[in-house]
C-alpha cells in the first residue's frame, strides 16, 4: 500500500477547537488488482462547556471505505460512503471521575446505502489518579 494523511486542530479559543483529517490509501492485491481506501472527518470540541471540566463533542466524517476496486469478484460490489456521525458530553463528577453519555449513527453501513442505519448509545466512565 502507499497511505497519505494528513490532520489538522485549530484552537479557536479556550472554549472551543475545531480539527479535521483525511487519508487515501492505494491498496495494491498481488497478483489480482487494487482499490482505492479513503476516510475523513472533522469535529468540533467545546471545553468547561456547562462548567469547568465538562467536553461537549460533535463529530462528522466517513469511515474507511473502498472504492475503484478493480479485483474480479462479487459484480455488485457498493462503494457508498459509509458517514459516522457523532455527539458526546463529558460530565466531570469529580476532580477524579467523569461521565461520558453519546450517540452515534452510522449511514449505509458495510458501505451500501441499501443497509438500515444503526444508532449506537455510549455510556464511558473515567476513573483518573
Amino acid at each position: 500500500t502507499n497511505s497519505y494523511g494528513a490532520s489538522a486542530a485549530l484552537r479557536i479559543s479556550k472554549n472551543f477547537s475545531i480539527s479535521g483529517y483525511a487519508a487515501l490509501t492505494d491498496a495494491i492485491i498481488i497478483g489480482r488488482g487494487g482499490g482505492t481506501i479513503w476516510t475523513w472527518g472533522g469535529g468540533l470540541a467545546f471545553p468547561n462547556l456547562g462548567r469547568p471540566g465538562n467536553l461537549l463533542g460533535l463529530f462528522a466524517g466517513a469511515e474507511p471505505y473502498l472504492t475503484d476496486l478493480d479485483v474480479p469478484g462479487d459484480p455488485n460490489f457498493r462503494d457508498d460512503t459509509p458517514y459516522h456521525i457523532e455527539g458526546f458530553y463529558k460530565i466531570q463528577v469529580t476532580d477524579h471521575i467523569s461521565v461520558t453519555p453519546g450517540v452515534i449513527w452510522l449511514l449505509s453501513p458495510n458501505q451500501d446505502d441499501n443497509n438500515d442505519d444503526i444508532f449506537i448509545g455510549t455510556l464511558r466512565t473515567t476513573f483518573s489518579f
